[in-house]
C-alpha cells in the first residue's frame, strides 16, 4: 500500500485531492466544540476529513498486523518494521497537522523535522524545542512569551480533546481497528506529555544538559 501525502513546501497546508465529504463530516455533525476554531457548523471539519480518509484506508486491517513501512521524503527516508497502527499513528499525526485544524496547526514545525515512528521521549523533545523556539520567535515579534509551558499545556488538553472526538466518530462509523489504535497510540503520547507537564517532570531531559546547567 503506498500512501501519498502532498503539502504545500511554502505552507506545510494539506494539498487536497477529494472535494466532497459524507455530511457527518461538517463541523457541527461531527461535534468539535473547540472554541478557537473559527468554521460555522455547516462547514466541513478539517479533522473530519482526515477521519473520513484514514477509514477509507485502513478499514478492515487489522491493528497489529506486522508490516514494513518505509517513509520517502525530499530528504531521506525511514524503514521501521513495525505494526500497521503505529505506520497509521505516524501518518494521522502528519494529516491532523497539516489539514487545517487551528489546533493542530500549531504542531506544524514537527511536520517539516518529521521523525517517523519516534519514542516518547524522542516526541517530548522536538514538542518541547519546537515550543520553546516558538516563544523566543515570539519575543522577536514583540508578543507575549510564555516560558512556563502552561500554554502547552493547555494545546495539548485540546489536542486530547479532538483526539478522543475522532477515535469516538470512528468507532461510531466503521469500527476501523487499524485506525482507531493508531488514534490510541497519537493519544497516549499526548497523555504522557500532558502529565509530564502537569507534574513539571522533566528529569529525563534535564539529565541530557547537564553541561549547559553548570
Amino acid at each position: 500500500m503506498v500512501f501519498d501525502i502532498q503539502l504545500d513546501k511554502e505552507t506545510l497546508d494539506l494539498v487536497e485531492v477529494q472535494s466532497d465529504y459524507p455530511s457527518w463530516t461538517k463541523r457541527g455533525e461531527f461535534g468539535c466544540k473547540n472554541s478557537t476554531c473559527p468554521l460555522v457548523g455547516s462547514e466541513t471539519c478539517p479533522i473530519a476529513k482526515v477521519v473520513h480518509k484514514q477509514i477509507n484506508s485502513f478499514k478492515n486491517i487489522v491493528s497489529t498486523e506486522p508490516v514494513n513501512a518505509t517513509l520517502t521524503t525530499d530528504e531521506r527516508s525511514f524503514n521501521n518494521k513495525c505494526s500497521i497502527q503505529t505506520a497509521v499513528a505516524s501518518i494521522t499525526g502528519i494529516l491532523m497537522a497539516t489539514c487545517g485544524c487551528p489546533v493542530f496547526s500549531k504542531l506544524k514545525p514537527m511536520v517539516r523535522f518529521h521523525l517517523p515512528f519516534a519514542s516518547l521521549e524522542e516526541t517530548e523533545y522536538r514538542v518541547f524545542s519546537m515550543y520553546l523556539l516558538a516563544q523566543y520567535l515570539r519575543g522577536r515579534k514583540k508578543l507575549s512569551q510564555d516560558h512556563s509551558l502552561q500554554t502547552l499545556k493547555k494545546l495539548y488538553e485540546e489536542i486530547q480533546d479532538i483526539n478522543l472526538l475522532a477515535a469516538h466518530k470512528i468507532q461510531e462509523l466503521e469500527r476501523s481497528d487499524a485506525t482507531i489504535n493508531g488514534l490510541v497510540i497519537l493519544h497516549s503520547f499526548g497523555q504522557l506529555v500532558t502529565f509530564n507537564l502537569e507534574d513539571n517532570n522533566l528529569t529525563s531531559l534535564e539529565n541530557l544538559f547537564k553541561d549547559w546547567l553548570i
